[in-house]
């Protein structure tokens, strides 16, 4: 009879399994001369145990909880100022390009996706996307200013145009840590601090971009927020692409709670009220796909 686990057993594996990296953990940072990053790994394990424990009350780790705690201890997550930064290989479907005045276009690429008339990505849109890729020029579909797919392709110039990551190159991935404001002023003085940082310390690592995959770079948001919002302010530092839905959000980031219920739900701000009033008429929290160029220059 084979082996089985039950959802505890499994927890207590994943934990059991994050914990038995510690050795090789310290020593990648030792080895790197970033001895100073053992205790925030450390803290990380704490942290993600002890919320486990306090949800469901057992040791352990989520399956979620396991793989962010991957990089963690591979030592390629770094906490610098309002953001974390995780050394990350480019492997979304979009291509990124830049021009020769630095704005950025991201094209669908070739992952195949549908969109439906208003841009979204969708399993049984009408629009299936296109993108080619010659020495002189690139063909496809592209994201508008509003991160929605426009279904009629524009042809880029190479001359003009550079692609600015491709399949594989290291990337910095952005992660957004909750309980705190996204001040603008904040967040800038994280970029331009990570800038300097990876490029100290990892200088054989050639970096492109920082990408960020959140719910908070749905750009229909803007419908909901007030123009000074820190989060609008957020999502204008990047160039965007919307991609599929997020249902998990409203309750896992904007409630931070395990049910899965809206009626379970009580706003406890403006902001969590008008989320939750948004989804009940019909709304869906988007993921969006967000790139800023690397280095960053205020």
């Amino acid at each position: 009879m084979p082996f089985t686990m039950d959802d505890n057993d499994a927890a207590l594996f994943r934990a059991l399994v994050i914990s038995s990296g510690t050795a090789n953990m310290e020593r990648a940072l030792i080895n790197g001369g970033l001895p100073e990053w053992r205790y925030f790994c450390r803290q990380q394990f704490v942290h993600e145990t002890e919320t486990h424990f306090n949800v469901h009350g057992i040791f352990g780790l989520s399956n979620n909880q396991m793989w962010w705690l991957w990089p963690v201890f591979l030592g390629r997550v770094f906490p610098i100022g309002r953001l974390t930064y995780e050394i990350a290989y480019y492997s979304s479907g979009w291509e990124v390009f830049r021009n020769k005045e630095g704005r950025i276009l991201l094209m669908t690429g070739s992952h195949g996706q549908c969109y439906d008339e208003e841009g979204n990505e969708a399993e049984d849109g009408i629009h299936e996307s296109e993108f080619s890729l010659t020495p002189k020029h690139a063909v496809g579909n592209y994201f508008d200013r509003t991160g929605s797919y426009v279904k009629d392709p524009i042809t880029l110039d190479l001359s003009e145009w550079t692609r600015l990551v491709e399949q594989g190159p290291p990337v910095l991935s952005l992660h957004i840590p909750g309980g705190g404001k996204l001040n603008p002023g904040e967040v800038k003085e994280s970029l331009t601090e990570a800038t300097r940082f990876f490029r100290t310390k990892f200088p054989d690592l050639h970096f492109r971009i920082f990408m960020c995959h959140s719910w908070l770079l749905d750009t229909k948001l803007s419908e909901l927020l007030p123009s000074s919002s820190n989060i609008l302010a957020f999502q204008s530092m990047f160039t965007i692409a919307l991609a599929n839905p997020n249902d998990d959000a409203l309750f896992s980031f904007v409630f931070g709670v395990q049910t899965r219920d809206m009626d379970q739900l009580s706003p406890k701000n403006e902001f969590q009220e008008q989320l939750l009033d948004y989804v009940r008429s019909g709304g869906r929290l988007r993921e969006g796909f967000g790139v800023i160029s690397f280095p960053y220059i205020p």
